[in-house]
């Protein structure tokens, strides 16, 4: 739980920095994704069906990065794997940090 709340108060609080950007410019009505699945083959293949979809996608390295990307997008879909950036999905702080998000 500690974990979580350094993770997001490093987000919440630090300093502007445009490589947090996931993307540099879209227009009005851009449909976007974020993508955090570590396994690479199954990576592309989530990439390859979004943009068939007309969605422009992101990836995120690791938990931290995810929500480095959210702080500056609201994304239309998010692909999370509940082991993305852990060994156990009961533990995973963002799957939390995204189920606490007001609809």
């Amino acid at each position: 739980m500690e974990e979580q709340k350094t993770v997001s108060s490093e987000v919440a609080s630090g300093a502007y920095n445009a490589s947090d950007i996931p993307f540099d410019f879209v227009e009005e009505g851009t449909k976007t994704a974020l993508i955090c699945e570590p396994d690479g083959a199954l990576r592309d293949k989530i990439t390859e069906a979004l943009k068939a979809m007309d969605y422009r996608t992101t990836e995120a390295q690791n938990a931290r990065d995810a929500l480095k990307k959210t702080r500056f997008h609201v994304f239309n879909v998010v692909i999370l794997n509940e082991r993305f950036d852990t060994d156990n999905p009961d533990a995973n702080d963002l799957l939390r940090y995204l189920a606490a998000l007001p609809w």
